[in-house]
């Protein structure tokens, strides 16, 4: 299923947080890019619980297969650690932080 960014929402809207699945589909038919890495760190930043654990799980699995954020975007995730309101979201970015490349001035 191969869907837009202004699908994203709904669909992460869908995730029920009890398999890994659903995550592992989306980032295989929703490419990352910059543009989409961005919006979904944005969207985080002002995302319930629910939508910061489906959110923040797709980055790390968009990272692990091989996307690279840019010193902004890291800025920006290193930002959202301590405010994301779940558990299981501050994991998925504490899991990431070895391979980010974590700007100097952080």
């Amino acid at each position: 299923m191969k869907v837009s960014t202004s699908q994203l929402g709904l669909l992460l809207d869908k995730f029920d947080n009890k398999g890994n699945d659903y995550l592992d589909q989306l980032a295989a038919d929703f490419p990352a890019d910059p543009s989409r890495l961005r919006h979904l760190i944005e969207r985080a930043e002002s995302a319930d619980a629910h939508q910061q654990i489906a959110i923040t799980g797709l980055l790390k699995r968009y990272q692990a297969a091989g996307a690279r954020f840019s010193e902004t975007q890291t800025a920006r995730l290193l930002r959202l650690l301590p405010a994301v309101s779940h558990w299981e979201s501050r994991l998925h970015i504490l899991q990431m932080l070895p391979a980010l490349a974590i700007p100097r001035a952080e």
